[in-house]
């Protein structure tokens, strides 16, 4: 999928399914180890110090995304993170993509791993930013 980002380039946004083939045993580790996580990142209020935090930049991708976050992992490599909260209607959502113009050397198994690290990062600055608040157990877990 290409999109605009907010520097007015485009960017080709692939999933592990496009990396690895159809059945992606990678991207169901992805899944299964986002489940519980999904609720914990209702609590970041500041996306943008959160892009900070784990050394990644705020972006715009026009996918109704209430954030996304780009974050560099390798010279020609970036992992996108598109997060939605939840509404009336739908759970909130956390979608991982990947891009750049070396992406076609890295393995999903990488690629799934750093996108986890990424995560977990995530959690402990929702841990962090969140003094005194009730947070999903999962954050005292990372």
């Amino acid at each position: 999928m290409a999109r605009k980002s907010q520097n007015n380039h485009y960017k080709v946004l692939i999933g592990l399914p496009e990396i690895e083939g159809a059945v992606s045993f990678h991207q169901r580790e992805i899944n299964r180890a986002l489940k519980p996580r999904l609720k914990a990142l209702e609590y970041v209020a500041e996306a943008s110090k959160l892009a900070e935090f784990i050394g990644g930049r705020l972006e715009w991708l026009g996918l109704r995304e209430d954030w996304a976050i780009a974050k560099p992992i390798f010279p020609g490599v970036e992992i996108y993170f598109v997060f939605t909260r939840a509404n009336g209607e739908a759970p909130p959502s956390l979608k991982v993509f990947y891009s750049g113009d070396r992406i076609s050397l890295m393995k999903g198994d990488d690629l799934s791993r750093m996108a986890l690290v990424c995560i977990n990062q995530m959690l402990r600055f929702v841990k962090t930013t969140n003094p005194g608040k009730h947070l999903p157990d999962i954050c005292n877990k990372v």
